[in-house]
C-alpha cells in the first residue's frame, strides 16, 4: 500500500516565466502533490504573501530578481519565519549560495541543473528539516516558559532570607522547603526536557533485553503504593498471565509505565480506583491504565501527546502535585520507537484510561 503524499503549497518567485514553466513541469510529479502558486515582481510576491488563502510549505527565490533582490527578500522572510527558503541560483555561483545559507535559506538548487528527483528529494529534506527547527523552537520557548515562574520564586526567597534578620526558625524552615521543592521540579523539568531533545535528535538507542512485562508493572505498583494509600486510592492489577516476556528496553518501559501510573495517581481524587490491565490479542500485548479521575475533555484529547500544543489541558493535579506536562509526549515517543502505539479514552468528570500496544516480536 502507497503512504499517502502530502498536499504543499509552493511558492516560487522568479521572474523569468520560461524559468518558472521549466520549474512547475520538474515539480508536478509522482512524489510530490502540489499546488504553485508564482510572482515574477515585488509587488505579485508582495499580494502572494499577504494572501491567507495558501499559506507557503516551501518558498523558491531566484538570487538574482530584480527590485528589492533575492538576498534582501531571504533577510527578511527568515525574519518571519514562515516557511524554509530555497535559492535558485546560477551554475558555479558557490559563493552565492554559501552567503544565502548563511542568512537562512535552507538549501539551494543551481537553476540550470534542476532534475525531477533533486528538487523533490531537495524539498522533502528542507521539510524534515524545517520541522526539526520549529521543534526545536518551540523546546526552547517551553523551557524559558517553565522555568521563568520557579526561578522567580527561589530568588523572592533567597533575598527574603538574606535581607530580614527578624525571620523566625519555623518561616527559615518553610521558605528553605518551598526553594528546594522548586528546586526539584525545575530539575524534572530540565530532565524531561532533555529526555525530548535527546529523542528527537535521534541520541537515544534503545537497549534491548528480554523481559517480564507482568515483573516491571508490578514492580512499578509496590514503588508507588505509599502515594496511592495517602489518597485512598485502590491499585489493582489484572493480567491474563504473570510471565510476559518480550523484548524491550527495561530502563525506556519502565519510564513509559511509570509516568502513566504516577499520572493516574496525580490526576485521581481520594478514594477512588486505578486499574492497570494486561491482555494479548494475536502478536500484540495491550497494557491499560485506568483511573476515575477528572477525565479529560473531548476537544483537549488529541493534543495531549502533542509536545508542542498551546492548547492548555484543564485537568490539574488533585493534591497539589507538581506536573511538567511533559512526560505523555515522551511516553508516545519511547513507545514508538519500541514499535508500539499509545491512545487515550476519556470522559470528562468519570475518569480517564491510556492504553499501550507493544508487539510480541519487534520489527
Amino acid at each position: 500500500m502507497k503512504s499517502k503524499i502530502p498536499h504543499l503549497n509552493i511558492y516560487i518567485f522568479d521572474d523569468d516565466k520560461t524559468d518558472i514553466k521549466i520549474f512547475k513541469s520538474f515539480i508536478q510529479n509522482e512524489r510530490l502533490d502540489v499546488a504553485v502558486l508564482e510572482a515574477t515582481n515585488d509587488d505579485e510576491f508582495n499580494l502572494l504573501l499577504s494572501s491567507k488563502v495558501l499559506s507557503p510549505d516551501v518558498i523558491f527565490i531566484d538570487y538574482q530578481i530584480p527590485g528589492k533582490g533575492g538576498m534582501n527578500w531571504l533577510v527578511e522572510l527568515v525574519k518571519k519565519n514562515i516557511a524554509p527558503i530555497i535559492m535558485l541560483t546560477g551554475r558555479g555561483d558557490e559563493e552565492t549560495a554559501a552567503e544565502a545559507i548563511k542568512l537562512g535559506a535552507f538549501d539551494y538548487i543551481p537553476k540550470d541543473n534542476i532534475s525531477k528527483y533533486e528538487l523533490s528529494t531537495t524539498i522533502f529534506n528542507c521539510l524534515e528539516r524545517w520541522e526539526t527547527k520549529k521543534e526545536r523552537d518551540s523546546l526552547l520557548g517551553i523551557a524559558a516558559h517553565e522555568l521563568r515562574n520557579p526561578l522567580a520564586t527561589i530568588l523572592g526567597y533567597a533575598e527574603i532570607l538574606e535581607s530580614y534578620e527578624d525571620i523566625t526558625p519555623e518561616q527559615a524552615k518553610e521558605m528553605y522547603s518551598i526553594i528546594r521543592e522548586r528546586c526539584e521540579h525545575q530539575l524534572e523539568i530540565i530532565s524531561s526536557l532533555l529526555d525530548v531533545t535527546r529523542i528527537e535528535m535521534g541520541q537515544i538507542n534503545l537497549k534491548i533485553l528480554e523481559i517480564n512485562l507482568y515483573q516491571v508493572i508490578e514492580k512499578l505498583v509496590n514503588s508507588v503504593k505509599l502515594r496511592a494509600d495517602y489518597k485512598k486510592i485502590k491499585l489493582t492489577v489484572e493480567s491474563f498471565s504473570n510471565e510476559i516476556r518480550l523484548n524491550l528496553d527495561p530502563t525506556r518501559i519502565e519510564e513509559v509505565f511509570s509516568n502513566l501510573i504516577e499520572n493516574a495517581i496525580k490526576f485521581s481524587f481520594e478514594n477512588s480506583e486505578i486499574t492497570i490491565k494486561i491482555w494479548e490479542i494475536e502478536s500484540d500485548i495491550f497494557v491499560s491504565v485506568e483511573d476515575q479521575g477528572q477525565g479529560i475533555k473531548d476537544e483537549e484529547l488529541k493534543y495531549l501527546f502533542n509536545l508542542f500544543s498551546n492548547v492548555k489541558i484543564k485537568s490539574q493535579p488533585t493534591a497539589g502535585e507538581k506536573s511538567t506536562g511533559l512526560g505523555l509526549a515522551i511516553c508516545k515517543k519511547l513507545i514508538n520507537m519500541h514499535g508500539g502505539e499509545i491512545s487515550v479514552e476519556s470522559k470528562y468528570g468519570e475518569g480517564t484510561k491510556f492504553i499501550v500496544r507493544l508487539p510480541k516480536s519487534r520489527p
